[in-house]
């Protein structure tokens, strides 16, 4: 994994997301979420794979027969009517920090600093100039 940090308007201020496809998106499949098999269904074939650690199933839209093959993706844009929701969040995540005092994982919103969307001179700005959200 890439160099992921808890998000913050003073560290991250100048921070932005690009838009654009990038080598990121040049995968194989990725997984998918249950919730989103309707959308995504009629835009590219849904499969189940199976881990090798451990046997069990994650279910994965597939974009390409070989690594690094994405057959939906151009060097501008994805082809595809829908992009599942794992390859939208991009660099973002939900990670967890400590715990609250219930004794729940705290859930924050994280950044990987390594992905190659993210950038300090192009793209969407993070935040607004006196540091609230965009």
């Amino acid at each position: 994994m890439g160099n992921i940090q808890k998000l913050n308007n003073v560290e991250h201020a100048q921070l932005k997301i690009k838009q654009s496809p990038c080598e990121a998106d040049r995968v194989m499949f990725s997984p998918v979420y249950t919730s989103e098999m309707r959308a995504l269904q009629s835009n590219f074939p849904l499969m189940f794979y199976k881990a090798p650690s451990d046997g069990s199933f994650t279910p994965v839209a597939l974009f390409g027969f070989e690594q690094g093959e994405n057959l939906f993706l151009t060097d501008e844009r994805w082809t595809s009517q829908y992009i599942p929701m794992l390859v939208q969040r991009g660099p973002l995540m939900i990670a967890t920090d400590g715990q609250t005092e219930t004794g729940e994982p705290a859930r924050v919103i994280a950044i990987d600093m390594d992905h190659p969307n993210v950038s300090q001179d192009e793209g969407e700005p993070l935040f607004l100039e006196f540091g609230g959200n965009t």
